[in-house]
């Protein structure tokens, strides 16, 4: 059956084929859609919401779902399947996310076509769930996910299955090889769009990516202890369901990979949390994380070294917000963007926590 490549394609003819595929609908019909998009345009594929109407619906079949398909535009498109992105999420819902303990989306179908980079998701319609800021938030929410973190970082610690699973690994300009040549090529055009003041100590974190990204990110993403990480933990990418035991919903799995799950814990710290908040509150978080994978019998990993991890791998979402913003084709210089909010908040941390001193201590001098 065709892939859908815009909401025009979102049919009730492809709704149905795409349902009964997977057993969602048996011999029904859908009959009739409402499509409309969700949210703003997406940096990486487009997202709609379908009402569903059926001829004769069965007990438990979606009145709605949630549609994520590919990049719009070639450019887009042709990248982030180049990347890996599009593969990488559905086989986290295809073959990860039974084991996964903590709440994702029901996933009713799934489709790639690795030629054209064409790709449909259908998932459970969560769109009355409140999405976390991706500015940031209150500090319990912080405090809850982190925890969380650590009982998904727990489930695969050092699990054979993964390394098995060829579509985990990262690719292309995601790679430690690549990624420091790609961002040296993006940095002026990521400066170009920044409206936040453009400081010496920001221009300092350039040269620092360039000398440590590729060390840092090979000993992160290939020596364990190894976990699965989801890679992009940041406020689009929560949910949070007010009242219920498990609040937390993680969503948009394109980055999951195979690291130590201290990636996940820094980039969500400083990027979640406003300089102030972060000051006061992330040794005593990252303590709760770790107390945490030790409550689910993780006894390999020493805080000390997950101290020095933490501080490390604060160049990988830092260097990635660099990357994605100069990357883009259709991003401009937009005072009060997200990476104008970010970007300086990993330049604080990466200046409070002498990011510098436990690289050259690691890795060696420039």
């Amino acid at each position: 059956m065709q892939i859908p490549v815009g909401a025009s394609d979102l049919t009730p003819s492809w709704m149905t084929a795409a349902l009964r595929a997977e057993g969602t609908i048996g011999a029904s019909a859908v009959v009739a859609v409402d499509v409309a998009p969700v949210g703003e345009v997406g940096m990486t594929g487009q997202i709609f919401r379908v009402g569903i109407s059926y001829d004769d619906a069965p007990a438990g079949a979606p009145t709605s779902v949630v549609a994520k398909l590919s990049g719009a535009t070639p450019e887009v498109r042709d990248v982030v399947h180049s990347m890996g992105f599009y593969a990488r999420e559905i086989g986290t819902y295809r073959e990860l996310a039974d084991r996964c303990p903590l709440r994702m989306p029901r996933c009713y179908f799934t489709a790639l076509d690795q030629d054209t980079g064409d790709s449909a998701i259908l998932l459970e319609d969560l769109t009355d769930l409140r999405q976390l800021a991706h500015t940031g938030g209150p500090v319990f929410e912080v405090e809850r996910l982190v925890a969380d973190l650590a009982l998904l970082h727990a489930t695969w610690w050092n699990d054979t299955q993964l390394s098995e699973l060829p579509w985990l690994t990262l690719q292309g300009i995601l790679t430690p090889v690549q990624g420091p040549g790609h961002l040296e090529q993006t940095w002026p055009m990521f400066l170009e769009r920044l409206s936040a003041p453009i400081t010496p100590e920001l221009l300092a974190t350039q040269p620092l990516f360039m000398r440590y990204l590729e060390p840092v990110s090979t000993n992160l993403f290939n020596e364990p202890p190894l976990t699965l990480i989801h890679n992009d933990v940041q406020g689009d990418n929560l949910l949070w369901e007010e009242g219920a035991e498990s609040p937390v919903v993680l969503i948009d799995w394109q980055l999951a990979t195979r690291a130590r799950g201290v990636v996940d814990v820094a980039g969500f710290l400083c990027g979640h949390l406003d300089t102030e908040q972060r000051r006061r509150h992330e040794h005593r978080l990252l303590r709760t994380y770790h107390t945490a994978l030790m409550q689910s019998g993780i006894v390999d990993y020493p805080f000390d070294l997950c101290w020095d991890d933490y501080r490390c791998a604060l160049l990988i979402p830092a260097s990635r917000i660099a990357m994605a913003v100069g990357m883009h084709p259709e991003l401009r210089k937009t005072p009060g963007a997200f990476w104008d909010v970010l970007y300086p908040r990993f330049v604080a941390a990466i200046e409070d926590l002498d990011v510098a001193d436990v690289l050259v201590a690691r890795y060696g001098s420039a």
